[in-house]
Protein backbone atom coordinates (compact mmCIF):
# COMPACT_ATOMS: atom_id res chain seq x y z
CA UNK A 1 0.00 0.00 0.00
CA UNK A 2 1.57 3.53 -0.84
CA UNK A 3 2.24 5.85 2.30
CA UNK A 4 0.63 9.04 2.39
CA UNK A 5 1.92 12.25 3.10
CA UNK A 6 1.48 13.23 7.03
CA UNK A 7 -1.05 16.13 5.99
CA UNK A 8 -3.02 13.28 4.48
CA UNK A 9 -2.15 10.85 7.43
CA UNK A 10 -3.29 13.13 9.60
CA UNK A 11 -6.59 13.63 7.72
CA UNK A 12 -7.69 10.10 7.67
CA UNK A 13 -6.98 9.44 11.14
CA UNK A 14 -8.89 12.44 12.30
CA UNK A 15 -11.86 11.68 10.19
CA UNK A 16 -11.86 7.91 11.45
CA UNK A 17 -12.17 9.32 14.88
CA UNK A 18 -14.38 11.69 13.51
CA UNK A 19 -16.96 9.04 12.38
CA UNK A 20 -16.83 6.61 15.14
CA UNK A 21 -17.94 9.47 17.45
CA UNK A 22 -20.68 10.55 14.90
CA UNK A 23 -20.11 13.92 16.49
CA UNK A 24 -18.60 16.53 17.58
CA UNK A 25 -18.82 18.37 20.96
CA UNK A 26 -15.20 19.70 21.51
CA UNK A 27 -14.93 23.21 20.04
CA UNK A 28 -11.27 22.94 18.88
CA UNK A 29 -12.06 19.79 17.41
CA UNK A 30 -14.78 21.58 15.06
CA UNK A 31 -11.48 24.22 14.32
CA UNK A 32 -9.78 21.44 13.55
CA UNK A 33 -12.56 19.65 11.49
CA UNK A 34 -13.36 22.83 9.62
CA UNK A 35 -9.62 23.32 8.61
CA UNK A 36 -9.10 19.98 7.34
CA UNK A 37 -12.41 19.89 4.84
CA UNK A 38 -11.17 23.57 3.79
CA UNK A 39 -7.94 22.17 2.77
CA UNK A 40 -9.84 19.15 1.27
CA UNK A 41 -12.16 21.94 -0.74
CA UNK A 42 -8.60 23.41 -1.52
CA UNK A 43 -6.98 20.04 -2.85
CA UNK A 44 -10.37 19.04 -4.72
CA UNK A 45 -10.15 22.60 -6.27
CA UNK A 46 -6.72 22.82 -7.42
CA UNK A 47 -6.96 19.61 -9.23
CA UNK A 48 -10.45 19.81 -10.97
CA UNK A 49 -10.05 20.37 -14.81
CA UNK A 50 -12.02 22.41 -17.21
CA UNK A 51 -12.73 21.00 -20.42
CA UNK A 52 -11.41 24.11 -21.96
CA UNK A 53 -7.70 22.49 -20.68
CA UNK A 54 -7.10 25.57 -18.48
CA UNK A 55 -6.67 24.47 -14.12
CA UNK A 56 -8.09 26.52 -10.98
CA UNK A 57 -5.56 27.72 -8.39
CA UNK A 58 -7.11 27.87 -5.46
CA UNK A 59 -7.28 31.14 -3.54
CA UNK A 60 -7.77 31.86 0.05
CA UNK A 61 -9.26 35.01 -0.40
CA UNK A 62 -12.73 36.31 -1.69
CA UNK A 63 -10.85 36.92 -5.13
CA UNK A 64 -12.21 35.01 -8.40
CA UNK A 65 -9.60 32.37 -9.03
CA UNK A 66 -6.62 32.66 -10.97
CA UNK A 67 -7.01 30.68 -14.48
CA UNK A 68 -3.73 29.46 -15.77
CA UNK A 69 -3.49 28.39 -18.97
CA UNK A 70 -2.13 24.86 -20.06
CA UNK A 71 1.13 25.07 -22.17
CA UNK A 72 -0.96 23.48 -25.19
CA UNK A 73 -3.62 26.19 -25.00
CA UNK A 74 -0.93 28.78 -24.87
CA UNK A 75 1.02 27.20 -28.01
CA UNK A 76 -2.04 26.87 -29.96
CA UNK A 77 -3.46 30.78 -29.35
CA UNK A 78 0.53 31.41 -31.19
CA UNK A 79 0.68 28.94 -33.84
CA UNK A 80 1.29 30.24 -37.34
CA UNK A 81 -1.87 29.95 -39.95
CA UNK A 82 -1.97 27.74 -43.03
CA UNK A 83 -0.98 30.75 -44.98
CA UNK A 84 2.17 31.94 -42.24
CA UNK A 85 3.04 27.51 -42.30
CA UNK A 86 3.47 27.74 -45.98
CA UNK A 87 5.19 31.26 -46.06
CA UNK A 88 7.83 29.99 -43.33
CA UNK A 89 8.31 26.26 -45.61
CA UNK A 90 8.97 28.34 -48.64
CA UNK A 91 11.23 30.90 -46.94
CA UNK A 92 13.64 27.02 -45.15
CA UNK A 93 13.29 26.35 -49.14
CA UNK A 94 14.80 29.65 -49.97
CA UNK A 95 17.32 29.45 -47.42
CA UNK A 96 18.74 25.93 -48.72
CA UNK A 97 19.12 26.73 -51.77
CA UNK A 98 20.72 30.16 -51.37
CA UNK A 99 23.15 28.61 -49.01
CA UNK A 100 24.16 26.25 -51.80
CA UNK A 101 24.27 28.68 -54.97
CA UNK A 102 26.85 30.99 -52.14
CA UNK A 103 28.70 27.74 -51.43
CA UNK A 104 29.48 26.99 -55.21
CA UNK A 105 30.09 30.80 -56.17
CA UNK A 106 32.77 30.33 -53.69
CA UNK A 107 34.05 27.17 -54.66
CA UNK A 108 33.34 25.64 -51.10
CA UNK A 109 36.29 27.95 -48.89
CA UNK A 110 35.64 30.68 -46.51
CA UNK A 111 35.42 34.34 -49.16
CA UNK A 112 38.48 35.55 -47.02
CA UNK A 113 40.72 32.60 -45.45
CA UNK A 114 40.36 29.82 -47.50
CA UNK A 115 38.78 27.22 -44.84
CA UNK A 116 37.20 24.86 -46.59
CA UNK A 117 35.45 22.98 -43.77
CA UNK A 118 31.35 23.45 -45.29
CA UNK A 119 29.80 22.48 -42.07
CA UNK A 120 31.11 25.17 -39.97
CA UNK A 121 31.39 27.67 -42.46
CA UNK A 122 27.82 30.45 -43.08
CA UNK A 123 26.21 31.81 -46.27
CA UNK A 124 26.25 35.70 -45.37
CA UNK A 125 23.78 38.14 -46.69
CA UNK A 126 25.84 41.38 -47.34
CA UNK A 127 22.47 43.42 -47.59
CA UNK A 128 20.72 41.92 -44.40
CA UNK A 129 18.10 39.65 -45.42
CA UNK A 130 15.50 41.90 -43.23
CA UNK A 131 16.38 44.82 -46.03
CA UNK A 132 15.88 43.16 -48.82
CA UNK A 133 13.26 41.96 -51.43
CA UNK A 134 12.65 39.25 -52.50
CA UNK A 135 15.13 38.81 -55.49
CA UNK A 136 17.95 40.31 -53.77
CA UNK A 137 17.26 37.41 -50.05
CA UNK A 138 18.19 34.87 -53.24
CA UNK A 139 20.75 36.87 -54.95
CA UNK A 140 23.97 34.99 -55.31
CA UNK A 141 26.02 38.13 -55.29
CA UNK A 142 24.45 39.25 -52.13
CA UNK A 143 26.46 36.60 -49.78
CA UNK A 144 29.28 35.49 -49.12
CA UNK A 145 30.42 32.67 -47.49
CA UNK A 146 32.79 32.79 -44.18
CA UNK A 147 33.68 31.06 -41.25
CA UNK A 148 31.93 32.24 -38.24
CA UNK A 149 34.30 34.81 -36.41
CA UNK A 150 34.40 36.54 -40.04
CA UNK A 151 30.75 36.19 -40.63
CA UNK A 152 29.95 37.72 -36.76
CA UNK A 153 31.63 40.72 -37.45
CA UNK A 154 30.50 41.22 -40.99
CA UNK A 155 27.11 41.07 -39.71
CA UNK A 156 27.34 43.37 -36.96
CA UNK A 157 29.27 45.61 -38.81
CA UNK A 158 31.93 45.91 -37.85
CA UNK A 159 34.31 44.57 -40.50
CA UNK A 160 33.16 45.38 -44.50
CA UNK A 161 35.49 45.00 -47.75
CA UNK A 162 36.67 47.89 -50.03
CA UNK A 163 35.48 47.05 -53.83
CA UNK A 164 38.94 45.84 -54.06
CA UNK A 165 38.78 43.05 -51.41
CA UNK A 166 40.81 44.59 -48.72
CA UNK A 167 39.14 44.44 -45.22
CA UNK A 168 37.97 47.41 -43.27
CA UNK A 169 37.99 47.06 -39.42
CA UNK A 170 35.44 49.18 -37.46
CA UNK A 171 37.18 51.78 -35.19
CA UNK A 172 34.97 50.88 -32.17
CA UNK A 173 37.05 47.87 -31.67
CA UNK A 174 40.58 48.07 -30.71
CA UNK A 175 43.24 46.80 -33.42
CA UNK A 176 44.86 44.31 -30.54
CA UNK A 177 41.09 42.87 -29.83
CA UNK A 178 40.88 41.86 -33.62
CA UNK A 179 44.05 40.16 -32.97
CA UNK A 180 42.86 38.33 -30.53
CA UNK A 181 40.16 37.30 -33.22
CA UNK A 182 42.81 36.19 -35.34
CA UNK A 183 42.01 39.32 -37.68
CA UNK A 184 44.93 41.19 -38.79
CA UNK A 185 43.77 44.01 -40.97
CA UNK A 186 45.31 42.59 -43.98
CA UNK A 187 42.85 40.25 -45.12
CA UNK A 188 41.64 40.59 -48.49
CA UNK A 189 38.78 39.02 -50.60
CA UNK A 190 40.48 38.14 -54.32
CA UNK A 191 37.18 36.80 -55.98
CA UNK A 192 34.43 39.95 -55.96
CA UNK A 193 32.77 40.81 -59.12
CA UNK A 194 31.23 43.93 -60.16
CA UNK A 195 27.88 42.61 -58.86
CA UNK A 196 29.06 42.26 -55.38
CA UNK A 197 30.20 46.22 -55.30
CA UNK A 198 26.53 47.67 -55.12
CA UNK A 199 25.64 45.62 -51.69
CA UNK A 200 29.44 45.94 -50.71
CA UNK A 201 28.54 49.77 -50.97
CA UNK A 202 25.78 49.72 -48.67
CA UNK A 203 27.18 47.67 -46.46
CA UNK A 204 30.28 49.99 -46.09
CA UNK A 205 28.31 52.52 -45.30
CA UNK A 206 26.78 51.14 -42.35
CA UNK A 207 29.66 50.31 -40.58
CA UNK A 208 30.17 50.71 -37.03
Amino acid sequence: MPQLLPEFRAFTKFSAVSNANSTLNNPSDLILNSIYLLDLFSLIKFFFKRKDDSYYVPSTSTEQPIVVEEPRAIYESNKPTITERAGLVTSRVGQGAYRKSIIFRWEFKCAVTGFDKLEVLIASHILPWALSDNNQRLDVHNGLLLSPTYDALFDRHLISFENNGKIILSDSILPQAFHKLGVTGKERITELSEHNFEYLSAHRNSIR
